[in-house]
């Protein structure tokens, strides 16, 4: 029996990680909803706290692979995970495309609408949110080289959690059964998905927001990621960079504070910008993979395991 469950598990590895991430995680999220709306009185238990963390992408990824693949899946799955040996220009892509992106929309959205929030506010008061975050854990708000130092050490520590299942996991298995468009849009819809319970819990960052818009946003950074690593030998570095790029840009045009002060325009730019270069990346390199050079360079085409 035992034999058969795992085998199971083998061919279906890629389904039962998204189960399992959403079975671990969303408890969490959900207890965490209900208790920001006044629901319920208790916030998450620690048994929910612990399932969450267990149910992390890089987490729940790292499980399936011990079982199904032990220590040479995982060796594999590291070496996609890190990956730094790539073309310069794609380290510039992935830190830069969305940073310049929400910068050009909230510009233009200053412009078109002349809104009171400008750029220069907006980056005003991320810095000051923070300086005060930064009081709260006890450092000293005027050491502004200290704060910029952890925020950018977090910005790109966090996104390795979300990468190491997503990226690392998820998208070499998709591509051996679909082309890489249709791989970047499941992974999108999922990932968008997983986020659900942020948009009914007061204080986070996505509460009040509309899903559409987010839906759009993801799924067409998910198609440039899958774009990416297409191009960098599946270099999941080169999303997690991707990643951090957008925590850290969230800090200093916060999109939350742009839906608080009515400022949509900037958003649904930036949303349909992103979609825009996806489109045009599609259309100029072809769907099947993403590259439009005739030479397969993906190793997502190649046996799972298998070492290069």
């Amino acid at each position: 029996m035992k034999i058969i469950i795992l085998n199971w598990i083998k061919k279906n590895d890629l389904w039962v990680f998204f189960i399992l991430v959403f079975a671990l995680m969303w408890p969490k999220g959900i207890v965490g909803a209900a208790y920001s709306l006044g629901l319920i009185s208790e916030t998450p238990s620690a048994m929910l706290n612990v399932l969450y963390f267990l149910g992390t992408p890089l987490i729940a990824a790292v499980i399936i692979i011990v079982v199904t693949s032990g220590w040479k899946g995982l060796k594999e799955w590291a070496r996609r995970l890190f990956r730094w040996r790539v073309g310069w220009q794609w380290g510039l892509v992935s830190i830069f495309v969305y940073p310049l992106v929400t910068l050009l929309s909230f510009t233009i959205s200053d412009l078109v609408s002349g809104d009171a929030w400008t750029v220069s506010m907006m980056w005003r008061v991320g810095f000051e949110n923070l300086q005060e975050n930064a009081t709260r854990i006890g450092l000293n708000p005027g050491n502004t080289g200290q704060i910029f130092a952890i925020l950018v050490a977090i910005s790109f520590i966090v996104p390795i959690f979300e990468e190491g299942g997503w990226r690392a996991f998820a998208i070499p298995r998709l591509q051996e059964k679909y082309s890489a468009l249709v791989s970047g849009l499941v992974m999108g819809v999922i990932w968008s998905i997983w986020h659900l319970p942020s948009f009914s819990t007061k204080g986070s960052d996505h509460y009040g927001m509309s899903f559409l818009w987010f839906l759009i946003t993801i799924v067409s950074i998910s198609i440039l990621m899958v774009w990416i690593m297409n191009h960098t030998n599946q270099s999941v570095l080169m999303t997690i960079l991707f990643h951090g790029s957008i925590i850290l840009s969230g800090h200093f045009l916060p999109t939350q504070l742009a839906y608080q002060t009515g400022n949509t325009l900037a958003l649904w730019l930036s949303g349909g910008l992103l979609a825009a270069i996806a489109m045009i990346i599609v259309r100029y390199e072809g769907p099947a993979r993403l590259v439009k050079e005739k030479k397969a360079i993906s190793e997502s085409f190649c046996v799972i395991g298998e070492t290069k």
